[in-house]
């Protein structure tokens, strides 16, 4: 798997006239930060977000890195942070000069939730909802994906439901716990013909964050 990739970059420069305007009210007698950040200054709760901080003419490991309601990790211009609660975190740069506490920016970011994974099996999910009895019966179980997401994270059904309807008006209701086809659930595959239809509904998941979350229902029809 690869590693979770969400660097913000801050580039902090150097005013030989102190400053203090309406967001930093406690830069005092020292710098204004000039700072970009590549995601939008958005942190996502729950999950590890790398930092990379530097400021010019300070060593890295003369920096200390602070937030406000979360803990800061990491040292030498590499830190992270698993934000608790949505919202927003100010991350503060400061640093020792002898016996002073410099404080050479700071920086507000939105905390938002992870998005909610996309069910699927075998690459077909709701947008392209048709599936071929061979490959139905290759797959082994649902896949939960964030799609379209800055992190690679992994996301696992721990249970769900499979209501298959036949063309005959036969509805069958199976569960399984876990991401897995349940061997009843492959049985009853062998059985479908074309048009026939079934839904993975109430499947419950895992999060990163540790929660357990609700995926939207995953609708497919034989071709």
């Amino acid at each position: 798997m690869r590693k979770i990739i969400l660097f913000f970059f801050y580039f902090i420069s150097f005013y030989s006239i102190a400053q203090v305007d309406s967001s930093n009210q406690y830069l005092k007698n020292i710098t204004k930060p000039v700072v970009s950040a590549d995601m939008m200054n958005v942190l996502y709760q729950g999950v590890k977000n790398p930092l990379s901080i530097a400021v010019p003419n300070i060593p890295c490991e003369s920096l200390i890195v602070t937030a406000s309601n979360n803990t800061v990790f990491g040292n030498n211009c590499d830190y992270w942070i698993t934000p608790k609660s949505k919202g927003q975190t100010k991350i503060i740069v400061s640093s020792i000069n002898k016996n002073d506490t410099l404080i050479h920016g700071e920086y507000l970011f939105r905390v938002k939730s992870i998005p909610k994974p996309t069910p699927s099996i075998c690459g077909t999910n709701n947008i392209d909802n048709i599936i071929t009895l061979g490959k139905l019966n290759s797959c082994q179980g649902l896949i939960l994906r964030y799609e379209n997401f800055d992190f690679d994270l992994r996301v696992v059904a721990k249970s769900f439901e499979l209501v298959i309807y036949q063309k005959d008006c036969k509805i069958t209701k199976l569960k399984s716990f876990g991401p897995r086809f349940t061997q009843e659930m492959k049985t009853k595959f062998k059985t479908l013909e074309s048009g026939d239809s079934f839904v993975f509904k109430n499947i419950l998941a895992l999060a990163p964050d540790g929660n357990i979350i609700e995926v939207v229902d995953l609708r497919i029809k034989i071709k």
